[in-house]
Parts: structure tokens; C-alpha cells; sequence
């Protein structure tokens, strides 16, 4: 109860309380206001407020020429991509038409079947009445059962399947349904003009239409029966001869390969030697001799490496008060033409499939880029640096040793960089391939091919004398020719 009457009375204080304007008393706040403001900054109620306000307003960036010079770099890399990337697409798009190209005029056409033309028989042969196919299978199986005596009288079997007649030496299948109308009209392949009769005529028709579908071996039987007989006994001799013959085989292909960088480090200085891994890729045409199972091929290859080395710095000049410097190559860009010649051995052969293993040798003509950078060694502080670059006249480096990288270094690519030339080399590797091959047909092919290349001569790249152990996968297609 008392409590609530508490609460009357200080509602009614509040309810009756009412604060007079006074002009006085918000000027001098703005006054107090207008004095703590400064320009180009914001309120600050409080001197904590103040102090961070200041600190934000007027931060700077202190200048640092490494951050320009990191830069610097990055825009040349990324602009090094992009010419590398448009170079490979181009290269590939080059050889893929070129294979286009090629393909389409080397396509396999349709030929016609193989002509037996020979001369026409000297007599008119007689026209008899037609008669239907029943009756001519009537005559030929008559045919054969008479004259089937005088072909065992008169023959000899011989080991490749056929019947020789000893007295006409003419030749016949022993499979051969109607073999001995062929013993019966032996001398057809002994003289010509033949007289034959009406039946027979209509028989050596059918044979021809079935076969042949040409007129000329209806007006030459002699011709006819050669054909139908003998050509079995020849078509393994042409097969065999196919295959065994020396054939030309001309190749496109492309090439996507890992070079692996060996750096060949003066044993008398403590530096690792590196271990580099280097994509590259290129192209090549390849002339191929086959023999039997063996294939000799001689190509010409254009391949393309790039490849950043270590950090190995060669001092040139400076002292232990200014610090040194030297200069040091950045990247590594080689182009080489290879001329491999590779010996192979067919290890699987079908008529589709191929599976073969292949060593050679490769003679290569190479050319070096590098991109060098100069740099101060030893002294954190610009000035120092400016001061060194100042007192020593650097000139063309003279290598004195091959030294660590130390903690600090301050490349300026800018100022001293240059890309470095010099004249071609020339290196030999030894190759072994393992290569996959599909026909198409009995001219086109295509094929993938599995290579690793091993330098083995001993000069190298640059003065460390990088050299270079590729992996390599070929693709391409062959013509035969």
C-alpha cells in the first residue's frame, strides 16, 4: 500500500515537470563541437575515438620497390603464358591439319575388281537352246561320274592337294566339285580353238556369271578354267608375297613429352644438385622401310622445353663491406630438331593389331635461351643496395663461384635483366620406344607410341650443363605407300 502511494506521487512530480528552452545552452554545445572538429576528419567524441580516427584518415603505404618488382614479374610470367599457350594450341592445330590434310588425300577408294583379260578363241562357238539351272547341274554331275575312270587311270595326286594329268599336265583341285570335266577337257589348256559342246558351253557360262560376271571368259575357256582352278593355289603366294615384301610407310605425329633435368653441379662446391621436371611438346614426320618383321625409320623431330632452374647465383663482383653481386638465370627456354633413326621388331602382328619394340639413336640440333637476373647479395637496406650500384660498374658477369642463395636477395629484373643467346649445340641420345599400331586397312594406319630418350653426350645446357632425359607419348597416323 505504501509503495503504491510512492509511486502516485513521483508520477505526479514527473507528469508536472517540464524543462525550459534555453538558446544558451545548445550554442555553447555546438561551440564545444565546432572547436574539437578538424578538417577532412570526423567526429570525435573522445580522445580514444580521435586518436583512431587519425590513424585511419591519414594511413600510407609505405613504398617498397620489391612489392613493384614482384609485380613486374608476375605480369612477365603471365605474358609468358599466354604466348606459350597460344604457340602450343597453334603447333597443334598445325599438325592436326596437316593430318586432315593428308588423310584426305591418301582416303581409300573403292577400286574395281582385278581383270583376267585374255585372247579370244579363234572359232565361233555354237548357240545351243537354253536350258534351266536344274539341267545344267544334271550335266555337269553326268559329266563327272563318266569321266571320273580316266581320272585315276590317267593322274597323279601330288602333296599340294591337286591331281596332275599325266598325260595333258593339266591341273585340278581334288575339292573341287566338277574337277573332272576339267580332266575331261584337259586339252583346253593345251590348244585352242576348242570345240565344246552345247551343255557344256551353258556350264562354263554359269561357272563365269557366278564368279567373274565377265563376258570374256565366256568366248576363252582355257582362260576360264586356269581362273577358276588355280586361283586358290596362287592367292597364298600373293598373300605371303604381300607380307614379306619391302613396303614405305610416311608418318605425321605429335608429341607431348616430360623432360627430366639433370644439372650437372662441379663436385668442389656444397649446392644440391636439382631435380627439374619439364613439360614440353612438339612434332614430327617419320619415312619407314618394313621387312618381315622388322621396320627401319628415319624421322625429323621439332620439340620445344622450357624449364626454371635453380636459384644458382655466380658472383662476379662486390666485397664483404658493400655486399656482392652476381647474376643468376631465371628460366631456360631450348628448341631442338631431332633426326632419330630407330631400328623395331614386331613382337605381336595381326592383321588389325600391331605391337612392336624399337631402339635407336638421335641426333639433335639444339638451341638455348636464357633469361638472366642480377642481384645484390648480402645487404637488406636499399640504400646499401643504391650505394653499391653506384661504386661498382657492373659489367658482363664473370663467373667465379656457385654460391647458395642467401636469406635475402633483391632481384631487379628491370634494370639488369637480358635474355642470352648463345651459338647452337649439338647432342646425341639413345632411344627406346614401345609403339602400338591399328590398320584401318591394308594403307592407313594409325598408332601411339611410348619413347624415352637418354643424352649421352656430354655437353650439356648452360654453363652447369643441364641435360635433358625425356618421356615422350607420339601420336599420329601412317600411309602406307
Amino acid at each position: 500500500m505504501e509503495n503504491n502511494q510512492f509511486d502516485n506521487e513521483i508520477r505526479k512530480m514527473l507528469q508536472d515537470l517540464e524543462v525550459p528552452f534555453q538558446d544558451a545552452h545548445w550554442d555553447s554545445m555546438a561551440k564545444r563541437l565546432q572547436e574539437t572538429q578538424e578538417p577532412n576528419m570526423p567526429n570525435a567524441v573522445t580522445g580514444f575515438d580521435k586518436s583512431i580516427t587519425e590513424k585511419v584518415a591519414f594511413f600510407e603505404v609505405p613504398f617498397d620497390e620489391s612489392n613493384w618488382v614482384a609485380l613486374r614479374q608476375r605480369l612477365v610470367a603471365s605474358a609468358y603464358m599466354k604466348r606459350w599457350i597460344l604457340q602450343t594450341k597453334s603447333v597443334e592445330a598445325l599438325f592436326l591439319l596437316v593430318l586432315v590434310v593428308f588423310f584426305v588425300n591418301t582416303a581409300p577408294v573403292k577400286q574395281p575388281k582385278p581383270s583376267f583379260h585374255g585372247p579370244v578363241a579363234g572359232v565361233n562357238l555354237p548357240k545351243t537352246p537354253s536350258a534351266n539351272k536344274t539341267e545344267s547341274a544334271a550335266i555337269i554331275s553326268s559329266a563327272s561320274e563318266s569321266s571320273r575312270d580316266e581320272l585315276a587311270s590317267n593322274s597323279l595326286a601330288t602333296d599340294d592337294g591337286l591331281i596332275r594329268n599325266s598325260k595333258q599336265g593339266a591341273f585340278a583341285r581334288t575339292s573341287s566339285p566338277i574337277h573332272p570335266l576339267v580332266i575331261k577337257q584337259a586339252d583346253l589348256l593345251e590348244h585352242s580353238p576348242v570345240r565344246l559342246s552345247g551343255d557344256e558351253q551353258k556350264a562354263l557360262r554359269e561357272v563365269a556369271s557366278a564368279n567373274t560376271k565377265e563376258m570374256d571368259y565366256l568366248l576363252n575357256p582355257k582362260k576360264l578354267l586356269e581362273y577358276q582352278y588355280t586361283m586358290d593355289l596362287m592367292m597364298p603366294k600373293v598373300v605371303l608375297a604381300e607380307v614379306t615384301s619391302p613396303k614405305l610407310g610416311f608418318s605425321v605425329y605429335g608429341i607431348a613429352n616430360v623432360d627430366h633435368v639433370i644439372t650437372g653441379i662441379d663436385p668442389t662446391y656444397d649446392v644440391d644438385v636439382p631435380n627439374l621436371w619439364s613439360p614440353g611438346y612438339g612434332g614430327g614426320v617419320a619415312l619407314s622401310k618394313s621387312l618381315g618383321r622388322y621396320d627401319l625409320t628415319y624421322g625429323v623431330e621439332y620439340q620445344e622445353v622450357k624449364y626454371f632452374p635453380k636459384p644458382i647465383i655466380r658472383i662476379s663482383q662486390g666485397s664483404a663491406d658493400l655486399g656482392y653481386a652476381g647474376s643468376g638465370t631465371t628460366t631456360v627456354e631450348v628448341t631442338k630438331v631431332n633426326v632419330p633413326v630407330t631400328l623395331g621388331y614386331r613382337l605381336l602382328q595381326s592383321p588389325k593389331h600391331q605391337l612392336s619394340m624399337e631402339i635407336g639413336m638421335v641426333g639433335a640440333w639444339g638451341k638455348e635461351t636464357f633469361e638472366q637476373s642480377t642481384y645484390i647479395l648480402g645487404k637488406e637496406n636499399p640504400e646499401d643496395e643504391s650505394q653499391l650500384r653506384k661504386k661498382m660498374n657492373l659489367t658482363e658477369p664473370q663467373p667465379s663461384a656457385y654460391v647458395q642463395p642467401p636469406t635475402v636477395i633483391h632481384p631487379e629484373p628491370t634494370l639488369y635483366s637480358s635474355r642470352v643467346s648463345p651459338k647452337p649445340k649439338f647432342y646425341a641420345a639413345a632411344r627406346a620406344n614401345i609403339a602400338y599400331e591399328f590398320k584401318m586397312d591394308c594403307q592407313h594406319a594409325i598408332f601411339a607410341k611410348v619413347s624415352y630418350s637418354h643424352q649421352i653426350s656430354k655437353n650439356g645446357i648452360g654453363l652447369p650443363k643441364d641435360k635433358l632425359h625425356s618421356f615422350g607419348l607420339h601420336f599420329g597416323s601412317r600411309v602406307y605407300l
